[in-house]
């Protein structure tokens, strides 16, 4: 195998049916920077003794050391034999599409190529000894603002995917890696399908066309061709989900289900008004139906960065339940008057005796502790569009 002229093999990662993944180690770069070391072993044997020897020598032990850590190591992929794969042509050109996938989505939230031989059936991308989100879980637990900024730059990726053409199929937190800078990056482009219809399928007509647990309920037994970005961000919704709930799994699109309180954010962290607000952004991915979906990860980053900014802005969730005062506080704001015009007259709104259906209605709170009021428009009489139920 040509790779093993410059990469040697550590141990193995991963193995399935059609290949592995082996953790490697760049020799020629370490043989490069051994011998520097060498050339200053040499002078000392030849009884030089200088400032510039011991500056050669500090330089050689540092490049060695670079060279030994993990982060400098690379994840080698490389299919079977033909006789011990399974379906060896179709993971042929799988393994060929991802390589593709990785090399057009230059993105630096998703893997990165170093070195590859299609012809010999294997490639290196980056090693990431950190491991992925999936043994991360607990950083992100009820933390709405730092779980959507965190993986903001993986939701920037897989747009750069969409828009090349590029569905991604295995969104999920064990495809996601943890570079040394506590950033996530996305791998594992095993299953990535074409939108470009220049590309023909290579999976079967019907199929499973991702890992169960986190793929839309459409795409079930769906056939390749129909496949859509939506499916990456339904994928994108139960991660997020994942990362602030830390539960491993989400029952299909059950995140608010009635029937199954258990999944609801709101109820996993009550009194806290920001999960309202994730599940109204969940509401736009985890759903039942393909048209009630965000059509591309790059409608979901324009979702993520509004509610980032609402947050950051201490944005309240506009309910009728309880809120805590944001003048005072210590009280909680009530609800006084809940469009009813006459109860508007003791604020001073509305004109006495005099209503007609184009009246305005309010919605009127007050705190019970130092008496500020809120006072919310109501057109027509309706809440107005950013009011939400409370589950709580």
């Amino acid at each position: 195998m040509q790779y093993t002229e410059r990469w040697e093999e550590i141990e193995n990662i991963g193995e399935g049916g059609q290949g592995k993944v082996i953790r490697v180690f760049n020799k020629q770069e370490a043989l490069s920077d051994l011998s520097i070391l060498t050339e200053a072993i040499a002078d000392i044997r030849g009884n030089r003794r200088s400032e510039e020897l011991k500056e050669k020598i500090r330089k050689g032990i540092a490049k060695i050391a670079r060279a030994e850590n993990p982060m400098n190591h690379g994840a080698l992929k490389i299919l079977h034999s033909p006789d011990d794969a399974r379906n060896f042509e179709d993971a042929e050109e799988r393994l060929k599409r991802e390589l593709e996938a990785m090399q057009q989505a230059d993105h630096p939230n998703l893997l990165k190529i170093l070195d590859y031989n299609l012809q010999q059936k294997w490639f290196v991308s980056r090693y990431y000894p950190n491991g992925t989100l999936k043994n991360r879980s607990d950083w992100f637990t009820g933390q709405v603002e730092y779980t959507l900024t965190a993986i903001r730059p993986v939701v920037e990726g897989v747009a750069t995917l969409h828009r090349k053409g590029f569905v991604h199929r295995d969104i999920k937190p064990e495809n996601i890696f943890v570079d040394e800078n506590e950033q996530l990056v996305l791998g594992d482009f095993g299953l990535v399908f074409f939108k470009d219809p220049g590309h023909t399928r290579i999976s079967d007509t019907l199929e499973n066309v991702g890992s169960t647990d986190w793929m839309p309920p459409w795409a079930t037994r769906m056939r390749i061709e129909d496949i859509n970005p939506s499916f990456d961000v339904f994928s994108l919704g139960k991660t997020i989900w994942a990362m602030v709930s830390r539960e491993p799994i989400l029952q299909l699109w059950y995140h608010r289900e009635p029937s199954e309180p258990k999944f609801n954010l709101e109820k996993m962290f009550p009194n806290r008004p920001e999960m309202a607000l994730l599940n109204n952004l969940l509401d736009k991915c985890i759903v039942q139906y393909e048209q009630n979906c965000l059509e591309n990860a790059g409608l979901l980053l324009k979702e993520i960065d509004s509610l980032l900014n609402a947050l950051r802005l201490g944005a309240d969730l506009m309910s009728d339940s309880e809120r805590p005062c944001r003048v005072c506080g210590f009280g909680k704001y009530q609800l006084e008057v809940n469009k009813d015009r006459t109860k508007a007259l003791n604020f001073g709104l509305n004109i006495p005796g005099v209503y007609t259906p184009a009246s305005p209605a309010f919605k009127i709170f007050v705190c019970n502790k130092c008496g500020n009021i809120q006072t919310f428009y109501c057109q027509e009489g309706d809440d107005p569009p950013g009011w939400t139920k409370s589950t709580n």
